[in-house]
């Protein structure tokens, strides 16, 4: 090679090189760093509390998170495992989802997706969310600034004064339905799992009270809003009559403090049911009905608000493509807790029936034709003179039928008849909640996993 070829080369080389980007330099496998700011408040006007976290996912990048743990004063990063400057070769992929969540979670990764539970279940409650966040790498580190805010249809319900028996509360409204955040996708889809509007939630202690929160049926839509709180032996309940709610916000209601309750009106649970002397207490009447004769309201399987009968399998809640959804008897023999429409109404104790409930109250009670239907009264010694009438119509149990996962256990009750059937899920029943005691445990009953 000429000496004036090799000079040639040379600066060739060093001019390309010129163009290489210090942090192209970087190897691939170079440990990173994070530096992640978030806004001072949570949403709207609350402030960070010690003990809160935000669970950070780089999207594009599976198995490994950020946690964000606040002090009272500041925050600090850690990962639950080594990003390396490799994972952030992608720049269309620069972009964050964080979540908060009002109790601890464990995060879990599978099929391309981290999933979030408490104590093994699924948290519903509000959480708040910051998607589509872009970030910027700079060398070995990740900056980028984390805005927070609440889901689209989000509302909560605040009460004071609760906190020291917050676990003894759930609160049910026909009209919010309990919503989790159930996972988000390696590619920064965020998935919600939400039960039927109605059933019941769990409270949060925040400040001075505690926040019920669910999402919104009809948002800024007016509408009456029944909202039934439960607590041991007494059902509250607090009726808002054309009220307008609107998403992103948390309401106040009155507390149940004061011999009244304030506007709430309450009911001694201990009135709503008979002692006949069997596994389980029976309730004086049907849901939805105003006294003892009346068949009160028509619910499908599993349905927690009343309605008319349904006509077809379309109309039914579990059903799609030609097959139940839900209680195939591969999963749940028995309703939950979610879909039990007399816990959602009454909540505390109360639940609709088992078969084996239904069969006990047939075969060791006194059943006497009165009018429009039975007066059932005690057998045994000392429960003789207590009975609850039951007028005649379908009764749904809370066990699924063992013919077909389509079918659910019932009792036909008319005159000269009483007996256990199996009638298809869509069918409208009537409902007779049972109440079981043992000081404030329930008992003999399991609602396996909510």
């Amino acid at each position: 090679m000429s000496r004036r070829l090799f000079i040639l080369t040379v600066c060739l080389f060093c001019s390309l090189a010129s163009c290489i980007k210090p942090e192209d330099r970087i190897p691939a496998d170079t440990p990173m760093t994070f530096k992640l700011e978030i806004l001072q408040t949570k949403a709207a006007d609350d402030d960070w509390v010690n003990g809160d976290k935000v669970y950070v996912f780089v999207n594009g990048i599976g198995g490994k998170y950020v946690s964000m743990a606040y002090d009272g004063r500041d925050w600090t990063t850690t990962t639950s495992a080594e990003f390396v400057k490799g994972d952030f070769s992608d720049p269309e992929k620069a972009t964050l989802t964080a979540v908060y969540f009002p109790v601890p979670v464990d995060v879990t990764y599978a099929d391309d997706k981290f999933s979030f539970t408490s104590g093994g279940e699924k948290v519903y409650s509000y959480y708040l969310l910051a998607t589509g966040t872009a970030y910027s790498v700079d060398g070995t580190e990740v900056t980028a600034t984390l805005e927070m805010g609440k889901t689209a249809d989000f509302v909560g319900i605040f009460m004071e004064g609760l906190q020291a028996d917050v676990d003894k509360y759930t609160l049910s409204c026909p009209l919010i339905r309990p919503v989790a955040c159930e996972s988000v996708g390696k590619d920064g889809v965020v998935t919600e799992d939400a039960r039927q509007a109605g059933a019941r939630i769990s409270g949060i202690v925040s400040g001075d009270g505690v926040l019920f929160a669910g999402g919104l049926v009809r948002p800024g839509v007016s509408a009456d809003y029944v909202f039934t709180l439960s607590a041991d032996y007494k059902v509250y309940t607090l009726v808002q009559e054309r009220q307008t709610l609107e998403a992103k916000r948390i309401y106040e209601y009155p507390s149940l403090s004061g011999a009244s309750g304030g506007d709430w009106s309450s009911t001694n649970v201990s009135g709503l049911f008979v002692d006949l002397g069997l596994s389980v207490n029976w309730a004086g009447c049907n849901l939805g009905a105003g006294t003892e004769t009346e068949v009160g309201n028509s619910f499908s399987w599993g349905a927690i608000n009343g309605t008319n009968s349904n006509a077809s399998w379309s109309d039914y809640l579990y059903y799609s493509d030609g097959k139940v959804t839900k209680y195939t008897g591969g999963d749940f023999t028995l309703l939950q807790a979610e879909d039990d429409a007399a816990y959602a109404s009454l909540g505390g104790q109360f639940r609709m029936p088992t078969e084996k409930e239904w069969e006990e109250l047939i075969n060791q009670c006194n059943w006497e034709w009165k009018g429009n239907g039975y007066q059932v009264s005690g057998k045994l010694e000392g429960f003789t003179d207590r009975s609850i009438f039951l007028p005649a119509a379908n009764y749904w149990s809370s066990s699924l039928s063992t013919d077909s996962n389509e079918n659910a256990g019932s009792v036909h009750l008319q005159s000269g008849e009483a007996s256990l059937k199996s009638l298809q899920r869509y069918s409208g029943c009537a409902i007779r909640p049972v109440a079981s005691y043992e000081g404030d445990i329930l008992n003999d009953y399991n609602y396996g996993d909510l």
